[in-house]
């Protein structure tokens, strides 16, 4: 149960992931992910019995499963189409590091004792807080902007990405894009 409950509150993340995104923003979805993420990591490195440690786990795991959905999405979103591609892959080059980079601190950790556990599980918390205050300084998704109504706001983020062309070219696309599903609903 102790491994098993990291993917079903990944699978969880997953499944709420898309409509709190949606609701509140991409960005804030991304925050609460590593908020959520962060905190976990401390629940399980403190936990007082192994129930509240599964609880913790599971808790981890939906703000995986939130990233690990959220951030290809971010990235689709705001990246030009030519480097789109790329900046997915680097997203997954990044998250294959630090799974190497865990499994590396842990065997590291292995024999220092029965509490090895408690900082193998704690130090989670780094990552995720540098997730967190990486994405303080990200812009909102323009796509989200254009569909919660702020079309000045998408355009000054797309004008920072790719200047005025970029951003009139974009903006005209992502309203195309949002017409079909606007006329439906």
């Amino acid at each position: 149960m102790v491994a098993a409950s990291l993917a079903v509150g990944a699978a969880l993340g997953c499944l709420i992931a898309g409509s709190l995104s949606d609701r509140y923003g991409r960005r804030k979805g991304l925050l609460l992910s590593a908020a959520v993420f962060g905190l976990s990591s401390l629940a399980m490195a403190f936990a007082p019995n192994r129930d509240f440690f599964i609880g913790a786990r599971c808790m981890a795991g939906i703000g995986v499963g939130m990233a690990s959905m959220l951030s290809p999405m971010y990235i689709a979103e705001v990246s030009p189409a030519p480097l789109r591609g790329r900046m997915v892959a680097i997203n997954q080059l990044t998250v294959v590091t630090g799974i190497l980079i865990t499994n590396l601190v842990n065997y590291g950790l292995r024999n220092n004792g029965a509490e090895a556990r408690r900082w193998m599980f704690g130090l989670g918390s780094i990552p995720s807080a540098l997730f967190f205050i990486g994405a303080l300084w990200l812009p909102e998704s323009p796509r989200w902007l254009v569909k919660a109504g702020d079309v000045p706001g998408a355009a000054q983020v797309l004008g920072k990405i790719g200047g005025v062309g970029f951003a009139a070219e974009s903006l005209a696309s992502i309203q195309k894009s949002l017409a079909p599903a606007a006329a439906g609903g």
